[in-house]
C-alpha cells in the first residue's frame, strides 16, 4: 500500500515526459486521431482504439500506456523475489536506459516491460504463463519473439555464460566493432534480408536513408564499456556461498543480458531487440552492490552507485534526444 503513491508518482512522471524522441511526435498524432487502420500489433492498437473512445487522446495515451510499464516491471520484481525496490529503480533509470526511451518507444517498452515479467515467471518455474506474458508482450511489438528460447530453455543460460569472463570479452570486442565496423555490417545485412521482411518493417525505405549506415559514436559506448569492470566484479559471487541457486541463475542471465544488449547494438537491423535485455541487465550490479552492503564495506557499496549515476548525469546534462526531459505542462 506504501508504494501505490509512488507508482502514481512514477507513472505521471514517465507519462508526462513530452517529446522525448524520434518516435515521440508519431504515437502524439496517431494517439489524437481516430485512425483505426490496422498499423500497428493487435494489443496495441486495441488499447488504443479502446481509450480513445472513452475520451483518451494525445498526451493522454502516453500516462495509460506508463501505467502498464510501472505495474509490469513491479509485478517482475516481486516475482525475482529482489525486495530493494529503492536500489532496483536507481538502477533501471541509471543503467537501463529503459526509463527515459518508455515513451520514445511506446510499443516496444511496453513489450519489454511484459517481457521482462516472463523472465521472471519462467526463472520461477511458470513456463506456460511465462509464453502467455510473451505473447501478449508481441501483442504490442513482434520483436518480443525472439526471446522465447530464454523462457523455454533454461539451460540456455548456463550454456552461453559458461564461461562468463570470455563473454564480457566478446562483448568488449562488439562495443569496438560497433564503432569501426557497423556500416558494413548494417549494410550487409540489409542486402540479405527477405524482401517481404523489408516491406513489412520498412527497412526498404530505411536501406537508401543514412539510418541504413548509423554507426555508434564513442559517447554512446563509453557508457557500457565503463560498466564492464563492475560486471567482471559481479562474476566472483558465482563461487561464493552469500547467493542461493536461484539468486546466481539471475546473476548468470544478467550479465548475458548485458552482453546481448551491447551485441545486438553493432547492426541497427538487431538493435530493437537489444532491448529486451536492458532491464534484466541490472541484475548483477543489485547483487553486487548489496555484496558490499551487507558486508558494512559501504565505502564499495556507496562507490558503484557513483559509478553508475556519473555517466546517467552527463547524458542528462548533454540534454540530447530522450534525455532532454520537458514535462508537457511546461511544454
Amino acid at each position: 500500500m506504501f508504494l501505490y503513491p509512488v507508482f502514481l508518482v512514477w507513472t505521471i512522471i514517465i507519462g508526462g515526459q513530452y517529446s522525448v524522441g524520434t518516435d515521440y511526435p508519431t504515437y502524439l498524432e496517431y494517439f489524437s486521431s481516430e485512425n483505426t487502420i490496422q498499423r500497428f500489433e493487435p494489443i496495441f492498437q486495441f488499447l488504443k482504439d479502446f481509450f480513445y473512445s472513452i475520451g483518451l487522446r494525445g498526451q493522454a495515451m502516453f500516462f495509460v500506456f506508463a501505467f502498464i510499464n510501472v505495474w509490469a516491471i513491479f509485478k517482475a520484481f516481486k516475482k525475482f523475489d529482489l525486495g530493494q525496490y529503492a536500489l532496483l529503480y536507481f538502477l533501471l533509470v541509471t543503467i537501463s536506459s529503459f526509463f527515459n526511451n518508455q515513451m520514445n518507444l511506446v510499443r516496444q517498452a511496453t513489450a519489454g516491460a511484459f517481457v521482462f515479467w516472463a523472465f521472471a515467471e519462467a526463472f520461477d518455474g511458470n513456463v506456460k504463463k511465462s509464453v502467455v506474458l510473451d505473447v501478449i508482450a508481441m501483442g504490442f511489438h513482434y520483436s518480443a519473439v525472439v526471446v522465447l528460447p530464454f523462457l523455454l530453455f533454461r539451460k540456455l543460460t548456463f550454456f552461453l555464460t559458461k564461461w562468463p569472463k570470455t563473454l564480457l570479452v566478446i562483448t568488449l570486442i562488439s562495443l569496438f566493432f560497433s564503432m569501426t565496423l557497423a556500416q558494413y555490417i548494417n549494410t550487409f545485412l540489409f542486402d540479405m534480408l527477405p524482401n517481404f521482411i523489408k516491406q513489412y518493417t520498412y527497412y526498404s525505405v530505411l536501406r537508401s536513408s543514412s539510418y541504413a549506415t548509423n554507426v555508434y559514436g564513442f559517447s554512446n559506448v563509453l557508457p557500457k564499456v565503463i560498466l564492464i569492470p563492475l560486471y567482471w566484479l559481479s562474476i566472483g559471487l558465482l563461487d561464493g556461498d552469500e547467493l542461493n541457486e536461484k539468486e546466481k541463475f539471475l546473476l548468470r542471465f544478467g550479465i548475458l543480458s548485458y552482453a546481448l544488449r551491447c551485441i545486438m547494438n553493432i547492426t541497427m537491423i538487431i538493435s530493437r531487440f537489444a532491448l529486451y535485455f536492458w532491464l534484466p541487465s541490472i541484475i548483477p550490479l543489485y547483487f553486487l552492490i548489496l555484496h558490499y552492503y551487507n558486508r558494512k564495506e559501504n565505502i564499495y557499496a556507496y562507490a558503484i552507485v557513483a559509478y553508475c549515476l556519473l555517466p546517467y548525469i552527463a547524458k542528462v546534462f548533454m540534454g540530447k534526444g530522450e534525455y532532454a526531459y520537458h514535462f508537457f505542462l511546461f511544454s
